[in-house]
């Protein structure tokens, strides 16, 4: 008769080794948990996409070759309007066409057109620069292709499953891993309160558009949502896209893509209003945000209502906490565009004379400008970081082009190595370009900081602006 009795010293042997084996697992675990957290790190922002600038070429600047000379474009429109552009520099974006031969087109241009904006004729148009292989006296000579329609609002409503009316606002832009994202605002019924945010993805060839989805941004029929402005690349080829909310309460909001890529969160980079329907003066649209570090950014934004524009100073990518001032800058209903060359903050923005802003907004702080477009300008930036103090300043540097009665305004930009591409919609009937060198773009500012700090220690002011120097800056 066999012995049923269980062997106790080997039932406690197996149980520590169990123990110890399952101790050792949960401790592996947790390490392998904090280990992969510690390899993903913090996210990064990418930086510098289009070649630092050369220090010995910025040393070796004259104050006569620092003159602007920007070279002037215009793309050809067939329709009675045209408004909201969007420019991308493709020099990531090479393919052989179908003779073999290599593209030869520089830069590509979206914008909408059609009889008047938020007409049902609007269509998204597409526009190719070729420049010329010969030069007049140091321009780039070029042509701009004749416009394609490439998305139609019955186009979208297949694409989408949704019935779309009108479109506007296209977005472009490519990130890290050569992916050309388009994003398109539709509006189904009403206007521009009521719209959506659709993306898109270009092929290789930049002719065909494949539907990736609609955002879903609300949870009230995910209504009154807007682009305005390119996304902040991320190095993984992530990015993080500014847009805006518009239907009672107006505020920015930041879409956070993975490099899969898929929207993965939601942040807001200013403090969202206490009440249902805030205070006009309170209403922040069409953010502009740029990154300055790999895990600091800077955002401007379209007032409602005539005020100060505000600045915000972002740390963190992945968990943004941002910071907010305002600037010397009174935004008067105008979309402005924030950009880096080196270490140089820029801002391409919509003006009158500072005076005449700031008198106006204080009488008519319920009331837009209607000739508030008629002049856009870049400006140099200052003490716009949290530790700066005070407010943020900008100081022009040069007129980019001004009309009279009429506007030029919703400036685009994207740069190469060499030069700073910018699009912009003139009097609403064509979109117009220019070329400015970045180098002379860069000596330019820092010759007119220089200027502007030498004189104010000369007065014992230390801050502020300098008149004399900003009408020397604007006359050449």
């Amino acid at each position: 008769m066999s012995n049923s009795m269980p062997d106790i010293g080997a039932q406690t042997r197996l149980w520590r080794f169990s123990g110890v084996l399952f101790g050792a697992l949960v401790l592996g675990a947790i390490g392998f948990v904090f280990l992969t957290h510690k390899s993903v790190s913090t996210q990064h922002f990418a930086l510098d996409s289009s070649g630092v600038l050369n220090p010995c070429a910025l040393e070796s600047t004259t104050p006569e070759s620092s003159r602007l000379k920007p070279a002037y474009f215009t793309i050809p429109n067939l329709e009675k309007s045209a408004h909201a552009s969007a420019i991308v520099v493709l020099d990531k974006v090479r393919y052989q066409g179908a003779s073999g031969m290599p593209d030869t087109r520089a830069f590509m241009a979206l914008y909408f057109a059609g009889s008047r904006e938020g007409a049902r004729d609007v269509g998204i148009y597409q526009s190719f620069f070729t420049p010329s292989a010969k030069t007049h006296e140091e321009q780039i000579l070029g042509h701009w292709s004749t416009p394609r329609e490439i998305l139609t609002p019955n186009h979208l409503s297949r694409l989408s499953g949704k019935f779309i009316s009108k479109l506007g606002n296209p977005v472009s832009f490519i990130d890290t891993l050569g992916r050309v994202h388009v994003f398109v605002v539709g509006v189904s019924l009403g206007g521009w309160a009521t719209s959506r945010i659709y993306w898109l993805m270009f092929d290789e060839n930049l002719e065909n558009l494949h539907f990736k989805q609609e955002l879903a941004l609300s949870p009230f029929a995910n209504l009154s949502s807007l682009v305005r402005v390119p996304a902040m690349k991320l190095e993984n080829g992530g990015f993080i896209l500014p847009v805006y909310h518009e239907l009672a309460r107006k505020y920015p909001l930041l879409l956070h893509f993975n490099s899969t890529p898929a929207l993965e969160s939601i942040s807001l980079p200013l403090p969202p209003p206490n009440r249902i329907l805030a205070h006009k003066e309170h209403s922040k649209l069409q953010p502009s945000f740029i990154a300055l570090s790999p895990t600091q950014s800077l955002g401007v934004y379209r007032n409602y209502v005539p005020s100060p524009m505000i600045v915000s100073f972002c740390d963190g990518v992945e968990s943004m906490h941002c910071t907010t001032k305002p600037s010397n800058l009174t935004n008067n209903g105008s979309s402005s565009v924030l950009f880096t060359i080196g270490d140089r903050v820029f801002l391409l923005h919509n003006h009158k004379g500072r005076q005449e802003l700031w008198i106006y907004a204080l009488r008519n702080s319920s009331k837009l400008d209607s000739n508030a477009r008629e002049s856009s300008e870049a400006a140099v930036g200052e003490k716009y970081r949290e530790d700066d103090g005070g407010i943020a300043e900008f100081v022009p540097i040069m007129l980019l082009d001004s009309v009279e009665s009429s506007e030029v305004s919703y400036p685009s930009l994207d740069q190469s190595a060499q030069y700073l591409h910018i699009a912009y919609t003139y009097k609403r009937a064509y979109i117009k370009t220019a070329l400015l060198n970045r180098a002379q773009l860069y000596a330019k500012a820092k010759s007119v900081l220089d200027d502007k700090s030498a004189k104010d220690v000369a007065k014992g002011l230390g801050k502020g602006f300098c008149p004399e120097s900003i009408a020397k800056g604007l006359a050449q």
